[in-house]
């Protein structure tokens, strides 16, 4: 990884910034030894320093070797376990609540995702469906577009940085090591957060992992949002579009344009 948290701050910095700042904490003559190891902003694993006597360009932090953490790859995708545990009555309450405030849920789901278009909405709402998320017990409503923005990579959003055009990718990952949804729904509330990491790759290559890490920002899921007053008007081809894929529970809503 080239990018880690401040072990005091938890800002970024670089194995650069790193080195410079806690030079008095490392002990040169091995690959990575500190008392105030830089953390994985995922798993919050220590992380080693390799290459620690050649040049900035070539330093980069390191995960242990047994500890698991998704940030190290961007194949890993979150695993949605069929439930045998629902009860039909909160699943189906939920999801009706859910519809009934789309909108609420689009504007956040644009908050965090930023570029994402209506067509990706549809497909993970329909997708939970397939595999029903909605079925988790004790999943609260404003933890849903939290699922559906770790379930989901946000390519190609081209950014000028320092006179360049750079290729952005967007992923969005569990802040601790979570390997399923069964293992997030039983975090402590405090632990129910996510991260928003973005990537820079040259031109169209899919980031392959933390190497092409850039940023990243703990989020944590809000639900303040679903009590904030006042109407949200979304546009005219979002409305045609969450009626046309969800007629049956949009039936009767009123378009805002």
């Amino acid at each position: 990884m080239r990018v880690a948290a401040d072990p005091f701050t938890g800002k970024r910095i670089t194995p650069g910034q790193y080195r410079e700042k806690y030079a008095g904490f490392l002990d040169v003559t091995t690959i990575a030894s500190s008392c105030l190891p830089a953390l994985c902003p995922l798993c919050a694993a220590a992380l080693g320093l390799n290459h620690d006597t050649g040049r900035d360009s070539n330093l980069t932090f390191v995960h242990p070797d047994d500890v698991f953490c998704p940030m190290r790859s961007l194949r890993h995708q979150y695993v949605v376990s069929p439930r045998q545990d629902e009860i039909p009555e909160v699943s189906a309450a939920l999801r009706t609540s859910f519809f009934s405030r789309w909108r609420k849920h689009w504007f956040q789901f644009r908050k965090h995702a930023k570029h994402a278009d209506i067509s990706t909405f549809i497909g993970l709402l329909k997708y939970a469906d397939s595999n029903g998320i909605w079925k988790y017990p004790g999943i609260k409503e404003h933890e849903i577009v939290a699922v559906l923005l770790a379930l989901k990579d946000f390519e190609r959003e081209v950014i000028i940085e320092k006179g360049l055009l750079r290729q952005c990718w967007t992923r969005f990952w569990f802040e601790s090591p979570v390997v399923s949804l069964d293992d997030f729904w039983t975090l402590p509330d405090v632990k129910r957060r996510i991260v928003k990491a973005i990537y820079f790759t040259p031109e169209d290559i899919i980031p392959i992992g933390s190497v092409d890490l850039h940023s990243f920002k703990i989020i944590d899921i809000e639900q303040e949002y679903l009590s904030a007053g006042g109407d949200l008007l979304a546009h005219r081809h979002v409305e045609r579009r969450m009626l046309r894929a969800f007629s049956k529970e949009l039936a009767g809503t009123v378009l805002c344009w």
